[in-house]
């Protein structure tokens, strides 16, 4: 099925919304005239009624003129002395001849429940005509013998041309409404769907100039905060394309020193130059390109986090103590601890090398100490090493950012990313005489 343009589709559905709009306005506004138009046919047709009265009462009947002609109402003047009708004129009601006169006389006088009043109205259905009717008599009771009647009536005549009046009316408007409306309708779904193509083709060109063309859409409504929402995620994948490239960078440069000593070594060694014990050289440097190597797969993994569903109560206090006693003898820092049994939920395993990464860290730094402590589900770092860059601080540790001294980020990012994973929050100031990492649950100060 082709699809419809956004214009279209707006103009479609406003011509629809308009039409079932208007359909039950003229329906609820015809319903409310009803009864008011028929109250202003019986209007007309009393002041009809009075004027003929008063000329039959002036002696202007019989008569030949067209004074009292209405093509709406009709009259009838009866009177008992002249043995019937001495003057009709049945409008367009009904043809011009007296048996139709006399006919309509015999009906009302048999549908008059009392003509001993000077005046009524009635209704009655004649010839399937629904008639409204004044009629006037000299009889005052019921004995009074009628010496004459003055009948005026009308059809539905006067009602439906005002209906067709009214309705010719409406239907001028509700064209001249969906036109209107339709043409304002149009230029604006045009002007919509102009900044939503301007949008799309922003977006289709940001690989080609790699994400460094801002995405601009004037305006203050959705369209707009999309723009900006799509222009926020352009920085963020800028932003993210140049520390890949930074990154991959500076992991070639790490690795190519320990790659370029150990091959030199090796030469060495082979060319008989070097002694065999230097061999230790090349071992630290492989092990060096071992622990950069399992940092980069636990980064990788971190996209790959079991769900929460998976996760469990662990207790950090074995967990530090266990990655405490595997790294106590790399130097000569001693480690002091205050672990109270708080658990967190997460995984044993993430939890290892978030601690492993942050020891790593104090121990690389520390000047004689470093001081773990576990109190409410909060856990700090304390080393007595230099104060750390903080501008790095501030950059929330990129991975492979290059630190005052040289070193790179790798480890903290890891450690960051894990955090955030179980929920957790990464803080690092530097204090007095040192540095201090905290983790804390998000929970609490929030």
């Amino acid at each position: 099925m082709k699809k419809f343009k956004l214009t279209t589709q707006i103009n479609l559905i406003f011509t629809l919304v308009t039409v079932l709009i208007g359909l039950i306005f003229i329906f609820i506004l015809e319903y409310s005239y009803q009864k008011e138009r028929e109250s202003i046919n019986i209007n007309q047709l009393s002041r009809y009624f009075e004027e003929v009265f008063n000329g039959y009462k002036a002696g202007e009947f019989p008569s030949n003129n067209k004074k009292y002609h209405d093509k709406f109402n009709g009259h009838i003047i009866w009177e008992r002395k002249s043995n019937g009708i001495i003057e009709f004129d049945l409008a367009n009601i009904y043809p011009q001849n007296e048996n139709n006169a006399e006919n309509l006389v015999r009906e009302i006088r048999e549908k008059t429940p009392n003509l001993t009043l000077n005046h009524y109205f009635g209704k009655l259905r004649h010839e399937g005509r629904e008639i409204s009717y004044f009629v006037s008599t000299n009889s005052l009771k019921a004995t009074d013998p009628i010496d004459f009647m003055v009948i005026a009536f009308t059809d539905n005549s006067y009602i439906l041309s005002m209906e067709n009046m009214s309705n010719t009316i409406v239907r001028i408007v509700f064209i001249i409404l969906i036109i209107i409306g339709n043409l304002i309708i149009l230029m604006w779904s045009r002007a919509l769907a102009d900044r939503i193509t301007k949008l799309e083709s922003q977006i289709k060109n940001l690989d080609d100039n790699n994400y460094s063309k801002e995405i601009l859409i004037t305006g203050n409504d959705e369209i707009t905060d999309l723009a900006r929402t799509v222009d926020n995620m352009r920085k963020t994948i800028k932003n993210n394309e140049t520390t890949k490239q930074e990154m991959i960078h500076n992991v070639s440069h790490d690795f190519k020193t320990p790659i370029a000593v150990i091959k030199s070594y090796a030469e060495a060694i082979s060319d008989g130059i070097s002694d065999p014990n230097e061999a230790e050289v090349i071992i630290k440097q492989a092990d060096a390109l071992t622990l950069k190597v399992q940092q980069l797969l636990e980064l990788n993994k971190l996209a790959y986090l079991e769900s929460s569903d998976n996760f469990e109560e662990i207790k950090i206090k074995d967990v530090i103590i266990n990655v405490v006693n595997n790294h106590k003898y790399q130097s000569n820092v001693k480690v002091f601890m205050d672990l109270d049994d708080s658990t967190l939920l997460g995984l044993k395993e993430n939890f290892y090398v978030i601690f492993s990464n942050i020891l790593e860290n104090g121990f690389r730094y520390a000047k004689t100490k470093i001081v773990v402590t576990l109190k409410n589900k909060t856990i700090s770092f304390y080393n007595d090493g230099e104060h750390i860059d903080q501008k790095y601080i501030d950059e929330g540790f990129k991975p492979y950012e290059k630190g005052d001294k040289g070193q790179f980020g790798l480890g903290m990012s890891i450690v960051q990313k894990t955090a955030e994973h179980f929920n957790l929050r990464l803080k690092v100031d530097n204090i007095d005489q040192g540095v201090i990492f905290i983790l804390e649950p998000k929970q609490q100060k929030d």
